[in-house]
């Protein structure tokens, strides 16, 4: 018994160590397209509802990224801007529209973004830009976590973005900004380290 005990641990304890996030995999069984995805909402992906762009809207939501970023740091603000008028649209099409920044305890928390549900989203609009080459210095990577309940801290999710030439990693985080609103991106190991913008 107690080498199970001692095994669970030290099992605990590597998993602090690590920054792996949720595996997106699932969520994106069904096939998703730019013209026909579905949006998580509920904390936790607990709903999803039907949303999709078609050419027009497409082009109009993506139009910053459009056009030659001279410098890595000019991407990512226009990463941000387009990740937030893509979840603007969304909003309106969905009713996520009227969620706010964190995951507050709202009466109603159907319409609600957790961080899983943000996770979610915001790698879904990323592979959206990749897959149609409107990323020139970066690369959507993976998703990412910190704080686990066993050391104190409150677990977050977010994703990462890779610099394609230096191979410096930065996290696009959705969760801290209410809809619509451009997503915070900055280097990881800040956010790794704890960044909130309470925080900083």
């Amino acid at each position: 018994m107690k080498n199970l005990i001692l095994i669970m641990i030290c099992l605990i304890l590597s998993a602090c160590g690590s920054s792996a996030g949720i595996n997106l995999g699932p969520y994106y069984a069904y096939g998703p397209t730019r013209e026909s995805f579905r949006v998580c909402h509920g904390y936790s992906c607990n709903f999803t509802a039907e949303a999709g762009f078609n050419d027009k809207t497409w082009k109009r939501l993506t139009k910053a990224l459009r056009t030659k970023s001279k410098t890595p740091e000019l991407e990512r603000k226009k990463i941000a801007q387009v990740i937030g008028a893509i979840e603007k649209e969304a909003g309106k099409q969905t009713g996520t529209h009227s969620d706010h920044a964190e995951a507050a305890k709202i009466r109603d928390g159907y319409y609600q973004l957790d961080c899983i549900d943000e996770t979610i989203n915001t790698a879904l609009y990323l592979k959206f830009l990749q897959e149609e080459g409107l990323l020139k210095h970066h690369r959507y990577e993976r998703s990412v976590h910190r704080g686990y309940w066993i050391n104190g801290e409150w677990p977050h999710n977010a994703v990462v973005i890779t610099h394609n030439k230096t191979g410096d990693q930065f996290v696009v985080d959705s969760y801290y900004k209410a809809n619509g609103k451009p997503p915070y991106i900055m280097p990881f190991q800040d956010w790794i380290a704890g960044w909130t913008p309470h925080k900083p």
